[in-house]
């Protein structure tokens, strides 16, 4: 079963540093760091999917055949209701076990993207505010 995923990303050369400096000053864990952050992404992903819009702001591309009732990528639900986030003490991933969850992500020859997640070593203004935040409420700063 393919599974599309994407690693969250803060400028990481900065962020790990500042976590591992912040861990040993914090009475949270580093897996409760992770699970803050799962769980803000994946609220991200359902937001884009109600929004219809990608994790940059850019509006999704109408569906050719526009005659059907169920919002855009929402069809069978399938793809939205099988996102999920496995959060460790050392990262997070988050993704979906829709195989053809790819070829909305990134598009094919027939078919514009719809992205659900940032691209990898792009990160979305938006999200890395929300992940920003995320990290900060849970450093209770």
């Amino acid at each position: 079963m393919a599974f599309i995923e994407v690693e969250l990303q803060l400028n990481v050369d900065e962020v790990n540093g500042l976590i591992d400096k912040l861990l040993s000053i914090s009475s949270g864990s580093a897996s409760s760091l992770y699970e803050m952050l799962g769980s803000k992404a994946e609220q991200l992903v359902l937001s884009g999917f109600a929004e219809e819009i990608s994790p940059y702001g850019k509006p999704w591309a109408p569906r050719v055949f526009d005659d059907r009732p169920d919002p855009i990528l929402v069809e069978t639900r399938a793809m939205r209701e099988g996102f999920s986030y496995n959060a460790t003490a050392k990262d997070v991933v988050l993704g979906t076990p829709a195989e053809y969850a790819t070829y909305h992500q990134t598009g094919t020859d027939k078919m514009v993207d719809r992205k659900m997640l940032p691209d990898t070593g792009k990160p979305s203004k938006n999200w890395e505010q929300n992940l920003y935040l995320t990290l900060s409420n849970w450093l209770e700063i």
